[in-house]
């Protein structure tokens, strides 16, 4: 016999999860009955989309995943009768917010460290809210990101949106 109370807590987790992804999407999700859970499927619309809100309301669900078919993006998440327990959050330090551009400070604040490989990339990160960036041969050229931009970088690079590779020196 099926616990109610568990049975009611995970539709009541399935269809706010199934409110916020048609709310954040535009889109119609279906909700599926399984033996164990319910199986929410959203077909991502090619425009309108709050991504990111799509993707936090996924990860309410227990096992959440995307897919590619047909040339169109489709996004799951299933919701278990009864669920493990999670693992608890990591908790970070508070990033303060991103620098305005007119109260960067002057480069000799930063303190810059790295590969010292053939001319590569130097980093500073002393400064809070910002990350500079600057070529071994070239240091009066700095580029100085946001943490938020520098977070989006790197997971760009991740995702192969920029061709990464070791380039050969003259060493």
């Amino acid at each position: 016999m099926v616990d109610e109370i568990a049975a009611g807590r995970m539709q009541g987790r399935a269809f706010e999860a199934a409110s916020r992804l048609a709310g954040a999407s535009g889109g119609e999700v279906r909700i599926v009955g399984l033996a164990e859970g319910i199986r929410l499927d959203l077909e991502v619309p090619e425009s309108g989309a709050d991504h990111e809100a799509v993707a936090e309301a996924l990860a309410e669900g227990d096992r959440y995943g995307h897919r590619r078919r047909g040339g169109r993006d489709h996004v799951w998440c299933e919701f278990d009768l009864n669920p493990k327990p999670r693992p608890a959050p990591v908790v970070r330090p508070a990033v303060q917010a991103p620098l305005p551009p007119g109260d960067l400070p002057p480069l000799r604040v930063f303190r810059f460290g790295g590969p010292e490989v053939c001319g590569g990339p130097e980093m500073a990160v002393n400064v809070p809210g910002c990350v500079a960036i600057r070529a071994a041969e070239r240091p009066s050229e700095v580029v100085v990101l946001s943490t938020a931009e520098w977070e989006a970088l790197k997971a760009a690079i991740r995702a192969g949106r920029f061709e990464a590779g070791i380039v050969p020196c003259d060493a």
